[in-house]
């Protein structure tokens, strides 16, 4: 496994008059990276905290402790020539996990966007199966049942030439009922509507509901059909007594993929980060504990809110004012990830290999 597997380069934060965050130096940031992400999405994060540890009860607790420990080890780099400043971070991979889900549903829509730029006349495909009371493991079974027997059909097969498909899950508070449907981009030649819906009706006894448009904005779509990559809708929308629900029959089930033919459909593999030119310039309970009287870490933690470039003098003050550690401060971009772990303390390295393993359990 490489080095750098269980980070991430974090996304852009929102800008600070999304956050409406201090910066005077009464206000320090969140004690953790993980804390100013669970923060701004609150709801959710602590509607998947519940039922993860209801559907972990007396089994593996790994996935749990991953899932409560991640982004914690977090630090700020600075990018070598643009003066970039972003959070390398510990992550989960945790379908459930909102930041990991949105990093992962960035990465596939870029891919897919990629895909579709410049295709003929691309479109999207909307299948569904009437709602029933059945659970809902039964229910997504089938779905995925009908999509395999469907794909397997000659007017299918000629008209779809490739793709990519998402699982999506909606719930109808009124009824109590899911509403398991695939969401699909492709390209291909024409056909009736009907003629789908007809061949759809046939493999599902009776759902004719099905639904072809014309992509109309190649952006818009990826970034929309993206959402469900990870998860197929968020906890927090669903009464807290049919969550586990979801979560179990969620379990070791695939919620995108391709098909079509080889050459023609996309590549969604996730390119893997190139984390060189990005140096390590302090931890973020480093700045934490700083930031009230070092005016470089405030400026530091200013630009990555921002997003403006940290300029270069920044580092000098800063790597003289830390000559007496100067292990805090790697001397030049890490050929490996290992090479910025060697900054930290003997007692981090080990939580830190903890954690690794706790995510390769």
């Amino acid at each position: 496994m490489s080095d750098t597997a269980g980070f991430d380069v974090a996304e852009v934060p929102p800008s600070p008059s999304v956050l409406t965050i201090d910066l005077s130096v009464n206000s320090l940031p969140d004690p953790s990276y993980h804390d100013f992400l669970a923060r701004r999405n609150r709801t959710e994060y602590d509607a998947v905290l519940e039922t993860l540890k209801l559907f972990y009860k007396g089994e593996n607790h790994a996935p749990l402790d991953a899932f409560e420990n991640c982004r914690r080890f977090a630090f700020f780099t600075r990018h070598k020539d643009t003066g970039e400043v972003k959070v390398l971070s510990s992550c989960c991979h945790n379908r459930w996990c909102p930041p990991c889900a949105t990093a992962k549903a960035s990465v596939f829509s870029g891919r897919i966007e990629e895909w579709l730029t410049g295709r003929k006349r691309p479109r999207q495909l909307e299948l569904t199966l009437r709602s029933t009371g059945l659970p809902l493991r039964e229910q997504t079974d089938e779905l995925y049942r009908c999509w395999r027997l469907l794909r397997l059909d000659p007017l299918f097969k000629k008209v779809f030439l490739a793709g990519v498909w998402f699982f999506q899950i909606t719930y109808n508070a009124e009824t109590g009922l899911f509403h398991p449907h695939l969401h699909c981009l492709f390209v291909g030649s024409y056909a009736k509507q009907s003629a789908i819906s007809e061949k759809w009706s046939e493999i599902t006894n009776g759902s004719t509901y099905v639904f072809i448009q014309s992509v109309k904005d190649v952006s818009t779509s990826a970034k929309y059909v993206s959402r469900y990559v990870a998860r197929p809708m968020l906890l927090s929308d669903l009464p807290e007594d049919r969550r586990l629900e979801l979560v179990d029959a969620m379990y070791h089930r695939r919620t995108a993929g391709t098909f079509g033919r080889d050459g023609l459909r996309p590549d969604l593999t996730i390119p893997k980060q190139d984390l060189t030119p990005y140096i390590r310039i302090c931890s973020w309970s480093e700045l934490r504990d700083l930031i009230a009287t070092s005016k470089i870490h405030q400026v530091i933690y200013k630009c990555w809110l921002t997003g403006k470039p940290l300029p270069e003098p920044a580092i000098l003050l800063l790597s003289r004012s830390s000559e007496e550690k100067p292990e805090l401060l790697p001397t030049g971009p890490p050929a490996v990830f290992g090479g910025i772990l060697a900054g930290f303390s003997a007692d981090f390295r080990g939580d830190f290999s903890d954690n690794v393993r706790a995510l390769r359990a």
